[in-house]
């Protein structure tokens, strides 16, 4: 400052520059203010997101339940317990020739697994079965009241037959609800 300023001068432009000093400290006080209350807000929103990051992890926990259990539950079945067709009980749909054929009469339940059992039974002990290869019933051999039973015709087959077939023909026997 230059020193020749007279008092008054120097007066006014302290007065001046007390002024601005005033108006800057209530600037800074407005902006501290607002940063306290940015602050208090931030740390809500901190505790706010984390209460609901916490929630989320929880949900996806119970999702991922969820999931392992409608996994199991579409393995095992409606009932619990996985029921395939073939041990579902047919012996009210059956033709009665099959079951008198097997002797089932006396079985409280006849299943597709149960009767094909029997039928491989059948063929090993009237050993029906083509040599050397048990996939195959041959047809040469004595296997005419077998294919009645299952009203199978032994002129569309040449000197051999699937076994596996007699499943398809076991479900042609099966009476249609």
């Amino acid at each position: 400052m230059n020193s020749k300023l007279k008092i008054k001068e120097l007066k006014y432009l302290k007065k001046q520059l007390i002024t601005e000093k005033n108006e800057l400290k209530k600037n800074l006080e407005t902006i501290r203010n607002e940063k306290k209350i940015l602050q208090k807000n931030l740390d809500e929103m901190k505790v706010l997101w984390k209460t609901n990051l916490e929630k989320a992890q929880q949900l996806d926990i119970k999702i991922l339940e969820l999931n392992k259990k409608l996994k199991e539950k579409k393995f095992k079945g409606k009932r619990g317990f996985r029921l395939s067709g073939l041990s579902i009980d047919i012996k009210s749909k059956l033709d009665k020739n099959i079951i008198d054929f097997f002797n089932l009469g006396n079985e409280e339940k006849i299943t597709r697994i149960l009767v094909m059992k029997n039928l491989f039974n059948y063929i090993e002990n009237n050993n029906l079965h083509i040599d050397g290869d048990k996939r195959y019933l041959d047809t040469t051999k004595n296997v005419a009241d077998l294919l009645n039973v299952y009203k199978i015709n032994n002129e569309d087959y040449d000197n051999k037959i699937r076994i596996q077939k007699f499943r398809y023909y076991l479900e042609q026997n099966i009476k249609k609800d």
